[in-house]
């Protein structure tokens, strides 16, 4: 039996709208945002999709899956750490439901998130609109950040383990590659001679992490101490060694 539906597992600042725009861009699949978002319906602004309301979806999130499960396609959405977590255990067991698991350097995620936070500015689709800020990298809200990550890819890791599943994994880095999006629209059972990396968003700072944060150096050390065998990606200062 082929999925029903589809659900993307990220967080905030990790190439989700990127990612969606991509799938949006397939015939016969359609990803509908955060659809349980707690401050709205799939997006900040902007008609709430499948006739969706927020009172209806808080009242009962599962008949909002159960509508997903039935429209017409293939149907998506993307899930958040901090997303209503009635919806999580249910999706995670259903086997009908593909699960996209994406990720991003956490310092990169972090850092991200904060200069979006000062610029206000959550998506790009025109170079000559980029906002650019330099923020504080900030230790206790960064290990906030990387503790709320880690609890919930490990919760639903060990879900998948139990039910027996796997995820189709994603990079914040493989967003634009054509082959990985093939890969994945063969997972999810989709034409994938379609695959088309959106070209409707830009990177908001492409910029090397260094020069994004005032405290290069301090940013450096606390990463230091938390991966001192350099074993996770780390965001580079310096050429890769061999």
């Amino acid at each position: 039996m082929g999925f029903r539906s589809f659900v993307i597992l990220a967080a905030m600042r990790t190439g989700s709208n990127f990612l969606e725009e991509s799938l949006n861009g397939v015939p016969g699949i359609a990803c509908h945002g955060e659809l349980f978002n707690p401050a709205f319906v799939g997006y900040p602004k902007g008609d709430a999709p499948l006739g969706i309301t927020r009172e209806d979806r808080d009242l009962d999130p599962l008949a909002v899956v159960a509508r997903l499960n039935n429209a017409p396609g293939l149907n998506g959405f993307r899930f958040f750490p901090d997303h209503d977590p009635r919806v999580l255990g249910p999706v995670l067991a259903d086997d009908t439901c593909a699960k996209i698991i994406l990720s991003r350097n956490p310092a990169d995620s972090y850092v991200s998130l904060a200069i979006a936070r000062r610029t206000d500015q959550w998506k790009l689709g025109d170079i000559r609109s980029r906002k650019t800020a330099r923020v504080r990298f900030d230790e206790a809200e960064f290990l906030r950040h990387l503790t709320r990550l880690t609890k919930f890819r490990r919760g639903v890791q060990t879900a998948l383990q139990q039910s027996g599943q796997t995820a189709f994994h994603l990079d914040y880095d493989d967003l634009g590659d054509v082959a990985v999006l093939r890969g994945l629209l063969r997972f999810l059972g989709a034409p994938h001679d379609v695959a088309r990396p959106t070209h409707r968003l830009l990177p908001q700072n492409p910029e090397p992490l260094a020069e994004k944060v005032t405290n290069p150096r301090e940013m450096a050390a606390v990463l230091a101490r938390l991966d001192p065998f350099g074993l996770s990606r780390i965001p580079e200062f310096e050429p890769r060694r061999g």
